[in-house]
């Protein structure tokens, strides 16, 4: 039986930020966990690990508490606002406070924290938060190191934009500002961050205990381990495998057991009851949901699906529709960089409500520990079946009647496949889909398309780099191999029966004809050199789309290997499109 798992919304200094209890199951240990994300992508990739890590430990009797830290995930705010290493610190102490104040048995709270996390971690125990004991993995005592990693993170991923886009000028971060997988570090937040050095606060930590892990074989921080000893805390630090394993792409990303097994043995080795210094305060209140910026934000729960809905604080009729917003690919709810959480509230300020979700194996959802890279587990049949449950239940709750669907990659698919399957969905957003039709051999057939594909001195540059894994080449070449003897056993079997070879039906037709006789709307939006946009051009749909008066069909091909819209630029502009997108939809219903 799963361990029981509830979010929640906790007041720091002013700023909702969400919380997610995942309570212990069976016999409580006694011990609690706090754990503390990293930052940005870091935090997206590691989401699942953290889910499965969480599930772990519940199972064994220890209650774990996890938090989006204001301005990043669910929570409130965003990346420019001010103070933010400030109001990560009080938002770690408010759930390291309502954890200790828990009738439950909980007597001893150790505090792990992750990358950046980890620094924002020492930083609240120091000022005083309700944690006993701390592990620190993959953190560095000094900001600017933090601040560094993101600088050297932004430049690689410009290098390979660059190379990728020859002769394009690529724009540069605004204000001082970093942009790194596309999160945003402010100038004002690296400014503070690169002033703030972890020290040993001025009380003893003598009753707390410290671990230190390093990543993948790289040893931990000798200054953070130097500033840990000077609180008078006993210390141990070692090495942190798996941190690569876990912040890999979110679909591949998996769980770091051996570091998991550390810290279990870590807290089983820990004494019972509260450090004798531990401060003691009166547990923030919890609230079912938050008001951010006039939006009203409420935690649900359908089945084995999880998500957010976000609504008009004060309604004043019916919502002209609800938008549903499904998974970018691999990457959970928010959407890719954040963008689903400021489409969210941006149009529910404007009285459309809507749902972001985890479908099923991604964030919080039901399903593995981790897909482990398996491109079609994202198109089983399980999500359409999991979206029907959730608008029977929002059309219960929510009154609500109409809906459009709006996704990335496997989600703009199953976009569309929900309004192609469900009749109360009357519009579908797509936003490069990687699929208009599913075939599970659909990623090796394209790259066997391309007939000098493994001839290419920039083929082998990538797999020497390591974008492309080894075992591709002969999957490439398998599938060139199977292909051609699928095509003369096709054409020996119509010779044998003297048959003309027939055309086959296109069933990229079928699926926007039936769209179009259901009388749904569609917006497509490409960006850069996606496969479903080339693959349309070459099979000439793009020239007869008055075939389908119903759909609109965008591009911005100016950047290539935007697939999840990093570049901040590129986000204003999707963020733009899709409004106008929107708009044009409501104006469209309402047109007598």
């Amino acid at each position: 039986m799963a361990p029981a798992s509830r979010a929640f919304y906790l007041d720091a200094g002013g700023e909702a930020v969400l919380v997610r209890h995942d309570a212990p199951a069976g016999a409580p240990s006694g011990r609690g966990v706090v754990l503390v994300p990293p930052f940005g992508w870091d935090e997206v990739c590691s989401y699942r690990p953290r889910w499965s890590w969480a599930r772990h430990l519940a199972a064994r009797g220890t209650g774990v508490v996890r938090l989006d830290l204001p301005g990043g995930g669910d929570s409130a705010g965003g990346p420019s606002d001010d103070d933010r290493l400030g109001a990560w610190t009080t938002a770690v102490t408010a759930a390291c406070a309502w954890m200790a104040g828990q009738d439950d048995g909980t007597d001893r709270i150790t505090l792990v924290g992750l990358g950046l996390g980890g620094f924002v971690g020492w930083q609240a125990v120091a000022a005083g938060a309700a944690a006993d004991d701390l592990v620190l993995w993959g953190v560095t005592a000094r900001g600017r190191s933090h601040v560094r990693e993101v600088k050297a993170f932004s430049r690689l991923e410009r290098s390979r934009l660059a190379e990728l886009n020859p002769g394009r000028e690529l724009a540069g971060d605004e204000d001082g500002a970093i942009t790194a997988g596309g999160f945003v570090l402010s100038a004002a937040t690296i400014a503070v961050l690169e002033a703030t050095e972890l020290r040993a606060p001025g009380a003893p930590w003598a009753d707390r205990r410290v671990l230190v892990l390093g990543r993948d074989g790289a040893q931990p921080d000798a200054r953070l381990v130097d500033a840990a000893r000077a609180t008078g805390a006993e210390v141990a630090h070692a090495d942190g495998p798996g941190w690569g394993a876990m912040v890999a792409e979110p679909g591949s990303s998996t769980p770091p057991w051996a570091a998991i097994a550390a810290v279990d043995a870590f807290l089983d080795a820990g004494p019972a009851g509260p450090a004798g210094h531990r401060a003691r305060s009166a547990a923030p209140a919890e609230a079912a949901e938050a008001i951010i910026d006039g939006v009203r934000e409420t935690p649900v729960r359908v089945g084995g699906v999880d998500g957010v809905l976000a609504e008009p604080a004060q309604a004043t009729g019916p919502a002209p529709v609800t938008l549903l917003l499904l998974n970018a690919g691999s990457i959970r709810r928010i959407g890719p960089n954040r963008m689903w959480v400021e489409l969210a509230r941006r149009w529910a300020a404007r009285g459309v409500p809507s749902v972001r979700l985890d479908l099923p194996g991604i964030g919080e959802a039901d399903g593995p520990d981790s897909m482990e890279g398996d491109v079609g587990a994202y198109y089983g049949p399980e999500f359409v079946a999991a979206l029907h449950e959730v608008l029977d239940r929002l059309a219960a709750r929510e009154g609500s009647r109409r809906f459009g669907a709006i996704g990335l990659c496997s989600g703009a698919y199953w976009s569309l496949q929900a309004a192609i399957e469900d009749e109360r969905i009357d519009r579908a957003y797509l936003l490069n889909t990687r699929a208009l039709v599913w075939d599970p051999d659909l990623g090796t057939l394209r790259d066997t398309r391309k007939l000098g594909y493994l001839a290419k001195a920039s083929t082998y540059r990538r797999v020497l780099r390591g974008d492309i894994p080894l075992r591709r080449g002969a999957e490439i070449a398998r599938a060139m191999a199977w292909r051609l003897l699928r095509a003369l056993g096709r054409q020996a079997a119509r010779a044998a029966r003297r048959e003309p070879a027939a055309p086959p039906a296109d069933p990229v037709d079928a699926v926007l004809d039936r769209l179009r006789d259901d009388g749904k709307r569609g917006y497509l939006l490409f960006t850069g050199a996606e496969p479903v946009h080339e693959e349309l051009e070459r099979t000439g749909h793009l020239t007869r789309l008055d075939r389908w008066p119903n759909l609109v069909l965008e591009t911005l091909p100016e950047l290539r290997d935007v697939h999840e819209l990093k570049p901040r630029e590129l986000q204003r502009e999707v963020h733009a499109r899709l409004d106008a997108a929107i708009e044009r939809d409501l104006q469209a219903a309402v047109r007598p």
